[in-house]
């Protein structure tokens, strides 16, 4: 861009200089330059983006200059985190592509140049505009997909090769939930089955330590580990050996249990010292005397249930920790000996009590691994029956594939020549197993000939073609550690390529993206601050980097809002018996802060000026982040409809709560089991029925007399002219019992949602919002047919039995309130966040205790304590470590969620009466913020309180951005768009001759028949019906077949045949009858052309022909045909008619169909004369048409 479309303007006393779009240019120019260079297509590059740095753009602008440079789309590989996140990238490709294809000369020519930093020659930009058909020409697509997606496509390439079902299904959430349950149920059952395994024995140590939920909990975290349990049981070589291994771990004997511990302590000690401090402790104190007591006790009971109950507690308190006085302090000074034995003793308890708990963990250690992979074996063999994987079996069985297979070498050697270039986008939540995937296909770019120039010949290689490896990605953003990201991959991935990189005289860039393309600079400086003391830089930034960011936008506005917390009122509502468990109290903490985000809104929505955008606030622009779904996100959205602000609800939604799909199941409650009256009364209460609330009272409170009570639905029956809607409620849910029993689940439901105008019904009622789920609650109808007997009972026992989560995109979600997860919204943006979910401490409550020892090997130990104050030393140092990372997780978070704000960041909290955590986001944000932010008074909807604000001016001139909704400059709709199309017209397919409609009673229009009727199987008339029918099917085949036959063998032939296809249906002199009848027609001289040498039988022909009026095509088969020097005959067969006498008495529609024939073969052959005939085979008889009989139908055949 030119210097003088450039202006400057001071700010703090520095004259910054700004392009046209208002961004500073110097930050623009250091942005594009390292966009440039991580853009290479000649060099590998790592590239770490601080969040809206334009990774996206930087991913694309890489794959556009690939494609420029020649490389062939098939040969780039695009993996990003999510189907999203991939969606959009194939769309900016493909916007982009597509632009250049219709581009003016000198526009194409710019945007080329700010892609590549050159200009480029024609030949180069004839390319570029050649680039979109053949990205779309490329089978497939371009390859731009999930990690599960490449490995899927992957296995169901090398099936075999991956030991895997060639034709294998993915399974998704809720059928693995399914199968491991299952598969739970095998195992407990079998244990139950046989009580003196070690399974069973295994199953009696879980069960006494966990409640059955804990123990579902369980069995899932053995689940999300399993692929590491495997290995460390692979390890050891069977669970036997692991047990071992994970009791050596702990440092105790294999085996060994309390009884045993305590028994070899006990055996350790002196009696005789025990008295001898039992005498001076009895001398002493009160204090002294309790303990001489229980030594006096020991003494009497020298067992290892003794040691138990008696010796601990003179040396530890009940929590397992040293007393710090063991002995009065005069008694210590007259025994000396004494106390020096009593804290020699204490000293060894409590290594005896470390012992304890750590054999405890080895015992149960190795209960749930032999139980957890009793389970996995169950699992994994239903998988396997079914052929079915799940999203974990797709990465482990393709790094099995590349790295541990027999033919992995093949298999890498045939992926090696069909790819050149990788794209890793969302780097940092790679976890290590997908790391491995993508570095066995890597590591073939950076070794031996796959590292070097390709030969001209290689399609379409040419010598200095260079294969790279791009990654993107920030450490600051990993938040994905539960499906197995770690944000120590990042850093050691790098340096591991960039190792293998330099090794290849390969070109390799680090680039690091600082400067914000999204958000305001106040904002930034605002999350400089908040994580720049030590306790926040933890896990966000490493080592002693400084963490800074830089916005593009120097001079646009930015706010920044901390608002005081809202706490619960002190006196809370009564509460009724029947409130719902999960119901807000208006006076509760989270309808208050609700109440407050509502008021707010309401204030700014159509009010609030945006001068970044030059425009007022519009619901559209407001992205509401918390931390997980509740209580309170429901309390917000009730309160933002009520209000008449447009929300597009929540990012995730479970099925089954949805008001809409609780409508159809009531429906299919009540077509069960129609006296169930509280399900009826809902269903009639629905969109589906339009009883009112007054007319459902005067049905229900009229069933009772004094005699007896009837039900709700017989109530309906015998009232229903009562009552305004009554009747249509009655009609409707007659037909919809009818139903139950004949239509399958998806058949049902697709009916009452279609042709009963039931989704029309719900939208109407709960808006434009009930597609999604409707769409999905469809979708599972057909998942349950598929591996379910189809019934509408077991369909309702089906959706009862697990829950369903549908993902919302809310990307694209129009003028409406986004409320969304933080981690929903990884990759947004919005002008206006609000964080309300800011005091929840971080960490993962509510989890069992089964813990992933970080270890160098992949098959690292695992150990399972249910309770903290049970746990071994090993055991809470992990569980110490993990807490640590979980909390460093909780600040990434923050991070993430204050960085999807690009102009206004509010905070807001609400905590009960135990206050805030220190390290809760609220705290810690305030701590940062509130020392620069001035302090003000503020009137919110829920009463009076304090904001500290932080806000920068507008200096630049406002852009209009892509995100306004501004109603007024929507385009008109065309008269069109508004109404019904028209009815499109039915072309006619092709007629056969012999279902020629009939003229007369068709009136006009084809698709009327008049064929004549067949025989009837009771016609009475001597001949048995089903031999009559057979017997013309013989004499079919006959006549098709022995004209093809020696006339001396025919005779022969069909006795032969009769014998064999007759046999059992007609005796030896009936076949010779028929042999006869057939050979007569053979030998009839009026037709002996028609059979003789030169016919042909079976022969088609199509054309079109003229009837009633209209053209229409035709398409048929001769039985026989014949061609003569003057003449043609054709003849058809007629089987199982009941054959006329006269021609005058042959049905219409035949002879509208040789009159047909006759129009078509004399096309074919003109100037010949063409017979036809017709043959009976109940018979035979032969039956020539005379030519008047078919031109009388040529008034509508010809």
């Amino acid at each position: 861009m030119a210097d003088s479309n450039r202006h400057r303007l001071e700010i703090d006393g520095v004259e910054v200089e700004f392009e046209p779009s208002g961004a500073n240019a110097e930050l623009q120019s250091l942005s594009t330059d390292k966009q440039l260079d991580a853009a290479d297509p000649k060099a590998s590059v790592w590239v770490s983006a601080n969040a809206g740095t334009g990774k996206t753009h930087t991913l694309t602008s890489r794959v556009a200059r690939l494609l420029l440079s020649g490389t062939k789309p098939e040969h780039i590989l695009c993996l990003t985190f999510t189907r999203a996140a991939a969606a959009q990238m194939q769309t900016k490709l493909y916007e982009r592509l597509g632009q250049w294809s219709t581009m003016a000369e000198d526009a194409l020519e710019e945007a080329l140049f700010q892609l590549e930093g050159q200009h480029l020659e024609a030949d180069e930009i004839a390319k570029a505009r050649r680039l979109f058909a053949s990205a779309l020409e490329t089978p497939g697509g371009l390859k731009i997909q999930t990690i599960h997606a490449f490995c899927e496509s992957l296995l169901g390439r090398f099936p075999l090769e991956a030991g895997v079902s060639p034709h294998f299904a993915l399974a998704d959430d809720r059928q693995s939930a399914e199968l491991l349950a299952q598969a739970r149920d095998e195992v407990l059952q079998a244990s139950i089955d046989e009580p003196e395994t070690p399974l069973a024995h295994a199953v009696v140590k879980l069960v006494g330590e966990a409640d059955e939920m804990a123990f579902e909990m369980l069995l899932g975290e053995v689940t999300g580990m399993r692929h590491r349990i495997r290995r460390y049981v692979e390890h050891a070589q069977g669970l036997d050996a692991a047990e071992r291994a994970v009791a050596d771990a702990l440092g105790v004997p294999p085996g060994a249990s309390a009884h045993d511990l305590m028994a070899a302590a006990l055996a350790e000690l002196d009696p005789a010292q025990i008295r001898a401090a039992q005498s001076a402790l009895a001398s002493g104190k009160k204090t002294d005397a309790t303990k001489a007591t229980a030594l006096a006790a020991l003494l009497a009971d020298m067992t290892p249930e003794g040691f138990e109950e008696h010796y601990p507690g003179i040396f530890l308190t009940q929590a397992g920790e040293p007393r710090a006085s063991l002995m009065t302090k005069d008694l210590a000074a007259s025994h000396p000996d004494i106390l020096q034995w009593m804290e020699d003793q204490q000293a060894a308890l409590v290594s005896l009590t470390a012992k304890l708990r750590a054999a405890q963990t080895a015992v149960l250690t190795g209960a749930i691994l032999r139980v957890g992979c009793a389970v996995l074996d169950a699992y994994e063999a239903e998988k396997t029956r079914r052929g079915l994987l799940d999203y974990d079996d797709l990465i482990t069985r393709t790094v099995s594939l590349l790295h541990s297979r027999e033919a992995t070498q093949w298999v890498l050697y045939k992926l090696d020549m069909g790819l050149d270039h990788i794209l890793v986008d969302e780097a940092q939540d790679t976890s290590p197993e997908q790391w491995k995937v993508i570095a066995a296909l890597v590591t073939e770019f950076f070794a031996g000939d796959g590292a070097r120039d390709f030969a001209p010949d290689q399609d379409g290689r040419g010598p200095g073609s260079v294969r790279t490896l791009f990654a993107v990605g920030d450490e600051k953003q990993s938040i994905f550690s539960f499906q197995g990201a770690d944000p120590q991959e990042f850093s050691a991935r790098r340096a591991a390529f960039r190792s293998m990189a330099g090794a290849a005289t390969q070109t390799w860039h680090d680039i690091d993206l600082t400067v914000s393309w999204r958000t305001a600079d106040q904002i930034l400086s605002s999350v400089d601050k908040t994580f720049e003391p030590e306790p926040m830089r933890a896990g966000v930034v490493a080592g002693d980097d400084p963490i800074h960011h830089e916005s593009v936008w120097t001079g646009r506005a930015g706010l920044v809002e901390l608002w005081s917390p809202v706490t619960p009122d002190e006196v809370d509502e009564q509460e009724l018996w029947d409130d719902p468990l999960d119901a807000v109290s208006g006076r509760s903490k989270e309808a208050k802060l609700a109440t407050r985000i509502v008021g707010k809104l309401k204030d700014w929505i159509g009010t609030e000026f945006l001068p970044q955008r030059d425009r007022v606030m519009e619901p559209g622009d407001v992205l509401i982040l918390v931390r997980k779904r509740g209580p309170f996100v429901d309390e917000l959205i009730r309160q933002l409809k009520t209000s008449n602000i447009p929300v597009a609800g929540v990012d995730r939604l479970v099925l089954g709560d949805h008001i809409a799909v609780m409508d159809l199941m009531a429906l299919a409650r009540f077509a069960l089991l129609p006296e169930d009256d509280l399900t009826l009364a809902t269903v009639l209460r629905s969109p589906l029925c339009t009883i009112s609330e007054e007319g459902l009272f005067d049905l229900a409170h009229a069933r009772a007399s004094k005699e007896k009570t009837i039900s709700l639905w017989k109530a309906l029956e015998e009232r229903a002219d009562m009552v305004d809607g009554a009747p249509e409620a009655l009609a409707y849910l007659t037909e919809i019992r009818a139903r139950t029993g004949i239509l399958r689940p998806h058949e049902f439901f697709a009916r009452v949602l279609g042709a009963d105008g039931g989704r029309d019904r719900l939208v109407a009622r709960v808006g434009m919002d009930v597609h999604d789920p409707i769409d999905e609650f469809l979708n599972q109808t057909l998942s349950y047919e598929a591996s379910n007997t189809p019934s509408l009972q077991g369909f309702v026992a089906w959706m009862d039995a697990g829950d369903t989560e549908i993902k919302r995109d809310l990307d694209q979600g129009g003028n409406q309130v986004r409320i969304m997860t933080v981690h929903g919204a990884k990759g947004l943006e919005a002008n206006v966040v609000i964080l309300p979910d800011t005091v929840q401490a971080g960490g993962t409550p509510g989890r069992a205790s089964l813990i992933a020892h970080k270890d160098t090997r992949d098959d690292g130990l695992v150990t399972y304590s249910p309770r903290k104050t049970d746990a071994d030393e090993l055991s809470l140092a992990a569980r110490a470590a993990r807490d640590a990372r979980e909390d460093e997780e909780y600040r990434r978070l923050l991070y993430v969620a204050m960085t999807r704000a690009m102009d206004r960041l509010y905070i807001a909290a609400a905590h009960g009466s135990r206050g805030m955590n220190d390290t809760s986001w609220y705290v810690r944000a305030a701590d940062a913020l509130k020392p620069n932010a001035e302090e003000l008074e503020e009137d919110f909807a829920d009463g009076p309180g304090t904001v500290w604000r932080l806000e920068s001016e507008q200096i630049v001139e406002a852009v209009a951005d892509k995100h306004s909704h501004d109603v007024a400059d929507a385009i008109a709709l065309p008269a069109w768009a508004t109404q019904s199309a028209p009815m499109e017209q039915v072309p006619v397919g092709p007629l056969a001759p012999s279902m020629m409609p009939d003229a007369e009673e068709a009136s006009g229009e084809p698709g009327a028949f008049s064929d004549p009727p067949a025989l009837s199987p009771l016609a009475a008339d001597g001949v048995n019906p089903v031999q009559r029918f057979a017997r013309g099917r013989l004499v079919h085949t006959l006549l098709q077949q022995l004209p093809e036959q020696p006339e001396e063998n025919r005779k022969a032939l069909a006795l032969g045949y009769l014998s064999r296809a007759a046999a059992g249906q007609f005796d030896e002199a009936t076949q010779r009858d028929i042999a006869a009848e057939v050979l007569a027609v053979l030998d009839d001289p009026q037709f002996a052309d028609l059979f003789g040498p030169d016919s042909r039988a079976e022969v088609s022909l199509a054309g079109r022909v003229t009837w009633n009026g209209k053209r229409v095509p035709l398409s048929g088969q001769i039985d026989r045909l014949v061609v003569t020097d003057d003449r043609i005959l054709i003849a058809d067969y007629k089987t199982n008619r009941p054959p006329p006498k006269r021609v005058e008495d042959v049905a219409a529609v035949y002879l509208d169909q040789m009159a047909a024939y006759r129009s078509l073969v004399e096309a074919a052959y003109p100037g010949k004369s063409v017979a036809c005939a017709l043959v009976w085979t109940d018979g035979p008889r032969l039956m020539e048409l005379p030519a008047f009989a078919l031109d009388q139908r040529g008034n509508s055949v010809n």
